[in-house]
């Protein structure tokens, strides 16, 4: 009788859980409802300080230039001009900024640091504007564009920094295209609630009391504290979102290991 051996079906392989292999790459940091708030917070008090530098600069500036309806006018037009520069530009550059929150803080600490430096240049302006109204006879278009082009020297770098907060915040609040209409009314609110509170403030409280100088001391140090807990506050989001980072790329080498693993039990048997 011809024997045959027969072969023994081989054993199925087993099959595990397919696991893809994990990818570096750039996770923006989720933005919890803490950061949100504190955020808020903080465009509340710098829309606040914005009206008490307009209303301390205005009056600083009328002693310089005039209190005439044309030289009230100019400082307005300066102060306005400033604050649409900085929303056009920083809306552009916005989307390419990796980390808006903490240029939005160093924006601060730059208003902080003109007002500090304004009576120097309110000191300059004076005497400028004086020896050219002295060199021409009466009062002319020369003189109102010599007071423009002053008054836009001096406010286009702070109102400029001002202008530019929105959009950067904007960029730091919006994680999902979704988000875009709500984020951005609920923060051009909070800022519009403190430029009513700013203007009441300083016209009511801080200037009557305080005068047009300690004033503006007041609103730098808000600034400066607000520059610092915005930089402060994206250090937080930022290191919370590595560790987030870390702990899913040593997930994903764990779940390559134990894929390993079962692939080289399968090849075994």
């Amino acid at each position: 009788m011809d024997a045959r051996v027969v072969p023994s079906p081989r054993a199925p392989l087993p099959i595990g859980p397919r696991v893809r292999p994990v990818r570096p790459r750039s996770v923006r940091p989720v933005l919890s409802r803490r950061a949100l708030g504190v955020v808020q917070g903080l465009f509340l008090a710098s829309g606040a300080t914005a009206l008490v530098y307009q209303v301390a600069w205005a009056r600083s500036l009328s002693l310089v230039f005039g209190a005439s309806f044309e030289a009230v006018s100019i400082v307005l037009a300066a102060f306005m001009g400033g604050l649409a520069a900085g929303g056009v530009v920083l809306g552009r550059v916005g989307p390419r900024l990796g980390r808006p929150l903490r240029v939005y803080g160093v924006l601060e600490l730059g208003v902080a640091l003109f007002a500090l430096l304004l009576p120097g240049l309110l000191r300059l302006a004076d005497t400028l504007y004086v020896s050219l109204a002295l060199g021409i006879e009466g009062t002319n278009a020369w003189l109102g564009a010599a007071r423009a082009a002053m008054a836009i020297g001096i406010l286009l770098l702070p109102t400029f920094c001002m202008g530019g907060t929105l959009p950067l915040l904007v960029r730091f609040a919006v994680e999902r295209r979704s988000d875009l209409g709500e984020r951005l009314a609920g923060l051009y609110a909070i800022n519009t609630v403190g430029a009513v509170l700013g203007a009441l403030l300083a016209g009511f409280v801080l200037l009557p009391t305080l005068g047009v100088f300690r004033s503006g001391l007041v609103a730098a140090a808000v600034n400066l504290a607000i520059g610092i807990a915005a930089i402060v506050t994206d250090r937080i989001v930022e290191r919370s979102a590595g560790a987030g980072e870390a702990g899913g790329a040593a997930a994903g080498a764990g779940g390559a290991g134990e894929a390993g693993g079962a692939a080289a039990g399968a090849g075994g048997a």
